[in-house]
């Protein structure tokens, strides 16, 4: 039928054929022979360097050496085949009957390849749309294997169905820009038409284990992850020297969801197991909880904005500003203990009011050690903030190694810093 000799002349795009061989046995009134009995008619051909065009819309199959078989439908099975730039085998492309009402195209095969050419081939698809984009921008360094079927209505292809599974194999992930690598990445990345799902993804993050749970809910793509993190891993990659005097391992779990290329997301731990040695109200040992929670949003297309709270001793608003020259820290507050949290024009403001402060002591944790300084600054870090004000209300201050009783200041820098 014509949907069918269609498809041939469309889907079949290039490639050299030879050893064309026809077998026609049988009375031609019972052409093309359904009853095996009465007949048979087969055309069989082998092809090399062929093209496949399985349906518009879809990465191509190249580079395909094939054996074809044509009788009441057609059969191509492939021992060689090249997707993107992933090499194929047990490839079919079958279209079990010419003449049906419901012509479907079956395409069944196995691709083995880098890992970065896998989300390129769900991006170059009809699925990336459906996923709003999920793995657009994601990069992976190491390979795997994908087993994919495709079922195509020739006449339907909007209800064309997708099973596939893709399986990690050691690599090396990122997520999004600006994140570390997640590294020994391992498991399996179901796919469909419509969705992408992960139940038992594992890898290594910020020098610790980690689980991977991914789904489409809706119209976004909502992802769960937990696991431990080493803080010197975490101080390196984002280049925080502070943190050069926190110490130890602790678990955390975040609850990601992707909508329309936008990632909002909410990072929590006790940070049981992190020792601080830094000044009140951020010393602790390794077995007091302290929960931190960071929340991200994107209040507009250019910025992203950070929510950041740490107990009852910190909380904190940043809003980080996007353009064309880059990425930079716009404005932000920071209130230790009470205080409102109302952003400023520009720069940073900070409102301290706790019961004693060691401004001395502050002063010297803030001093970047040497093996820190080594280290940053980091290439992840965006520029920092301009200090605005500081704002101190306190029963008791240490400052300049004397102490000031019932201290309400607000300091600001001098003209030039």
């Amino acid at each position: 039928n014509a949907a069918a000799r269609n498809w041939i002349r469309r889907g079949i795009v290039a490639g050299r054929g030879y050893d064309g061989r026809l077998v026609l046995k049988g009375n031609l009134k019972d052409f093309p022979f359904r009853d095996a009995s009465k007949g048979r008619f087969v055309v069989t051909a082998k092809a090399a360097d062929a093209k496949v065009d399985y349906v518009a819309g879809w990465p191509t199959i190249e580079n395909i050496d094939a054996s074809m078989t044509f009788g009441i439908g057609m059969k191509i099975e492939a021992d060689k085949g090249s997707i993107l730039g992933a090499k194929l085998s047990a490839v079919t492309v079958e279209l079990p009957d010419f003449e049906t009402h419901e012509e479907m195209l079956l395409v069944r095969g196995v691709a083995q390849g880098p890992t970065s050419e896998f989300l390129k081939f769900i991006e170059q698809s009809p699925v990336g749309a459906k996923i709003d984009n999920f793995t657009d921008g994601m990069k992976a360094i190491g390979s795997g294997r994908l087993d994919l079927d495709l079922d195509l209505p020739l006449r339907k292809l909007t209800e064309s169905k997708v099973r596939g599974e893709y399986r990690f194999q050691n690599n090396q992930v990122q997520p999004l820009a600006g994140l570390p690598f997640i590294t020994q990445v391992n498991g399996r990345l179901s796919l469909t038409e419509k969705s992408v799902a992960t139940d038992d993804m594992s890898g290594r993050l910020v020098g610790g284990p980690m689980k991977l749970r991914v789904r489409n809910e809706a119209d976004k793509v909502a992802v769960q992850a937990s696991g431990q993190a080493n803080i010197a891993a975490v101080r390196e990659h984002f280049g925080w020297p502070v943190l050069a005097q926190v110490t130890g391992n602790s678990a955390w779990k975040a609850d990601i969801n992707i909508r329309k290329r936008n990632a909002d997301f909410v990072v929590e731990s006790n940070l049981l197991g992190l020792s601080s040695s830094l000044p009140d109200p951020f010393n602790k040992t390794a077995t007091t909880a302290l929960p931190l929670r960071i929340e991200r949003s994107a209040p507009d297309a250019t910025r992203e904005q950070f929510k950041i709270t740490l107990g009852k001793e910190a909380r904190a608003v940043l809003v980080q500003r996007s353009d064309d020259k880059g990425s930079y820290w716009e404005r932000g507050v920071l209130a230790l203990g009470e205080g409102d949290l109302h952003l400023p024009e520009k720069g940073l403001n900070v409102q301290v009011t706790l019961p004693r402060v060691d401004a001395d002591a502050w002063k010297a944790a803030l001093v970047m050690p040497s093996t820190a300084a080594a280290a940053a600054p980091s290439s992840n870090s965006s520029p920092g903030l301009t200090l605005g004000q500081v704002m101190i209300k306190t029963p008791s201050l240490r400052m300049f190694g004397r102490d000031f009783n019932h201290v309400d200041a607000t300091l600001k820098p001098r003209e030039g810093g």
